[in-house]
C-alpha cells in the first residue's frame, strides 16, 4: 500500500537541490555587491539564505550608523572647552 502511495505522489524534492544552489548563489551574490564594511561583517556569518542576508546586512547597516553617531557626538562634546 505505501509503495502505490509513492508511486502516485509527486516528488519534490528531486529539484530541491537545484532551488538551494540558486539561493545560495543569490545569497553570495547580494554579499558580493554590499559596501566593503557590510560585507566584512557579514561574510563570516557565511548565510545561505537571501532573507537572512538581508536582514543581517540591515541589522549591521543600522549597527554602523549608531555607532558613527555616538563617535560623532563624543568628539563633539570633547571638542569644546
Amino acid at each position: 500500500m505505501c509503495l502505490n502511495m509513492n508511486r502516485g505522489s509527486p516528488n519534490y524534492s528531486r529539484n530541491a537541490g537545484g532551488l538551494v544552489k540558486k539561493e545560495a548563489k543569490k545569497t553570495k551574490r547580494f554579499v558580493k555587491g554590499l559596501t566593503s564594511k557590510l560585507r566584512s561583517k557579514l561574510v563570516p556569518l557565511q548565510l545561505r539564505i537571501y532573507v537572512y542576508a538581508i536582514e543581517k546586512a540591515l541589522e549591521v547597516e543600522v549597527d554602523i550608523q549608531k555607532g558613527q553617531k555616538d563617535w560623532v557626538r563624543d568628539f563633539s562634546v570633547s571638542k569644546c572647552p
